[in-house]
């Protein structure tokens, strides 16, 4: 039983944060990440190889295959940065079928890796390489999907590393990466305990340091793709999501609706961490959460501060 104290020490942290005890909460959380930490070791040299591989890239790999239908919405970002919530309203879009969350795009990117690094591999795609992994990728993504739709959600926070593979295969698909406070979203990482993968997560050097490599991945991937990726502020999301939602969806080439703004209504199975803060609807309840944690997070604003000011330099008004 040892082995999983930790999940003691998440579920103190929470009644702590619950009760108003931010200082208790946030040692309990040190104790907590420390133990799963121990077995779940950040690779920050690796993901720093991967970001400086990527930046190699520099020109867009020509589409060469033929318009498809139906086109992927490509949800990336930070965890715990909103990409259930606007999956859950872009789901309530007749023209959108939304599906689970979907590790296929990653799984590709990782086969071409091995065949001699992702940057080389993708510069060098032909046409029936790109239509086979085209091919591929629609394959799996086919149970997930409603006949009579245009579009279709591919959330993955994670696929923003993949941008440039993405484009390659599919030259409409559309890419909305959501931008949470660096904060806030760090806190809500920091007191989440995911089962697998986000191995950064479990501490907040490593959190910031991932944030870190996303934007300028994203930085480097906006001037690779001008204009062709929507970045989207979680704050104005979840404020305004009427303004917010009608840049969206004219990013997508589709009309706006306005039933889609209620996300209680047919509710589907949400499996991820987020979905009993969405049963209650949009709302801006963790807008500024991370401030409670003021007192114990101080060694970290500096670096907190450049973040949000790279971040804020992304989302575009």
């Amino acid at each position: 039983q040892a082995q999983y104290g930790f999940l003691v020490h998440f579920s103190l942290a929470r009644l702590f944060d619950d009760e108003k005890k931010f200082e208790q909460a946030f040692q309990s959380l040190k104790i907590a990440n420390q133990q799963v930490a121990q077995h779940r070791g950040y690779d920050a040299a690796g993901y720093k190889q991967l970001l400086d591989s990527l930046k190699q890239i520099t020109v867009a790999t020509p589409c060469t295959l033929e318009a498809i239908t139906p086109v992927p919405i490509f949800i990336v970002g930070m965890p715990r940065s909103g990409s259930t919530l606007i999956e859950q309203i872009l789901a309530g879009h007749p023209q959108i079928c939304s599906t689970n969350e979907l590790p296929f795009i990653e799984n590709i990117a990782r086969s071409l890796d091995q065949q001699g690094g992702l940057a080389g591999t993708i510069a060098g795609l032909g046409s029936d390489e790109q239509s086979t992994l085209r091919d591929t990728y629609y394959a799996q993504v086919a149970p997930h999907l409603e006949t009579g739709k245009a579009f279709f959600t591919d959330k993955w926070p994670d696929n923003f590393w993949f941008v440039a593979l993405i484009f390659a295969l599919i030259a409409e698909a559309k890419i909305i990466n959501i931008i949470r406070d660096p904060l806030d979203n760090a806190m809500g990482q920091f007191r989440q305990y995911f089962a697998k993968g986000n191995a950064f997560s479990f501490s907040l050097p490593g959190i910031l340091d991932y944030w870190s490599n996303y934007l300028q991945i994203m930085n480097h991937w906006d001037q690779v793709f001008p204009g062709k990726i929507l970045h989207v502020s979680y704050e104005q999301l979840a404020t305004s999501p009427q303004q917010e939602m009608k840049r969206v969806y004219e990013y997508c080439g589709l009309g706006f609706a306005a039933e889609s703004l209620d996300i209680t209504q047919g509710q589907r199975n949400i499996m991820t961490p987020s979905g009993s803060q969405l049963r209650s609807g949009i709302n801006a309840h963790s807008i500024g959460s991370g401030e409670h944690y003021h007192n114990s997070i101080q060694r970290y604003r500096p670096e907190l501060e450049r973040l949000t000011l790279q971040a804020k330099r992304l989302i575009k008004p």
